[in-house]
């Protein structure tokens, strides 16, 4: 959205950006694969960037709560951080080219990445991210060649803490409760489009000794 607005003022002959306290508002905003519904954004704008002091919007099906920072330079760069609510298990799988059923949602995390393009900003995308998915289910596809840890394919509780980095999201931990039973999972997914999906484990959680 920004980054045609951004080439423009960042070259070398451009003016210094005008001071501005405002709110966008808008019924969808495209973020790449995903489309933001009812989005509202309060900004400020600096002679050196700008500072997103919320972001409000719906999103597959939930909520997403933010903030951010775009700081300008040889190429833009952007600081994310917010919540995500009830989002719809499936919509989600949707977008990693994967078939699931079950409930909703939640997870929080921070990003920080840099570009004008899709894949500049895939390329430089470092940050941390944490979900919890309650009684879901993960469809095995052979079609799609992915091998789906038994576990997955009917849970209680998925509780994930990821690294973003390299080009990947990778999940280290990452806890799955099934009946009353626990296990460790790992997955990797490269940003692609598709992104690729894998999927390693998973091996048993051992409680802590008394």
């Amino acid at each position: 959205m920004l980054s045609a607005l951004i080439e423009r003022f960042s070259a070398s002959s451009a003016p210094a950006w005008p001071r501005i306290n405002g709110t966008v508002e808008a019924d969808s905003l495209k973020l790449g694969p995903v489309t933001l519904e009812n989005a509202v954004i309060s900004l400020r704008v600096l002679p050196t960037g700008a500072e997103f002091s919320s972001i409000e919007g719906d999103l597959l099906g939930g909520k997403v709560h933010g903030t951010g920072k775009l700081t300008q330079g040889d190429k833009p760069a952007y600081v994310f951080e917010g919540e995500l609510e009830s989002l719809s298990g499936p919509a989600v799988c949707e977008l990693l080219a994967l078939r699931c059923t079950g409930g909703l949602l939640n997870g929080k995390g921070k990003v920080e990445l840099a570009g004008f393009t899709d894949s500049e900003l895939a390329a430089s995308a470092k940050g941390t991210l944490h979900f919890e998915w309650r009684h879901g289910a993960i469809e095995e596809n052979s079609a799609a060649q992915i091998e789906i840890p038994k576990v997955l394919t009917r849970f209680d509780r998925w509780s994930a803490d990821a690294t973003i980095a390299n080009n990947t999201v990778s999940l280290a931990p990452s806890e799955v409760q099934q009946s009353g039973r626990k296990a460790s999972v790992g997955a990797t997914m490269t940003f692609a489009n598709p992104p690729e999906v894998s999927f390693a484990g998973p091996k048993p959680v051992q409680s802590a000794k008394r």
